[in-house]
């Protein structure tokens, strides 16, 4: 149980690093990304993908109805990749 503590430890951090450095403000807690890691970490079988926040939610929920190619460019935009 050491390593998950430790691991999970690294990627808060680096999420945490990744906001500072882009300036963004976000719509999600650094403690919900914190439960998704813990999620993730102790899952027997962890699932490829894992929401964490709102806008999560809905960006799945928008990729299941749109097509794939207004999806990514509406998430390109939501993420400001040009």
């Amino acid at each position: 149980m050491g390593n998950v503590v430790a691991i999970g430890a690294c990627i808060g951090l680096f999420v945490v690093a990744m906001i500072r450095l882009l300036g963004q403000t976000t719509s999600f807690s650094i403690c919900g990304i914190a439960q998704v890691v813990e999620r993730v970490l102790t899952a027997r079988r962890p699932r490829a993908r894992y929401p964490a926040g709102a806008d999560a939610h809905v960006m799945i929920a928008m990729k299941a109805i749109l097509p794939t190619r207004v999806g990514d460019a509406v998430a390109a935009g939501v993420g400001g990749v040009r």
